[in-house]
């Protein structure tokens, strides 16, 4: 979603009710690891 430029931290914040530095907690983890959480098995 930030990668593609259509969401700013701002819009991801509100969108997924938390706060900045999880938005960018993830984006790093997703930047190195090249998954998401979601895309993670358990």
């Amino acid at each position: 979603m930030h990668a593609t430029g259509d969401y700013t931290i701002a819009e991801l914040m509100e969108v997924f009710s938390v706060g900045r530095a999880t938005v960018y907690r993830v984006l790093d983890r997703t930047k190195t690891t090249g998954t998401t959480d979601a895309e993670t098995p358990r």
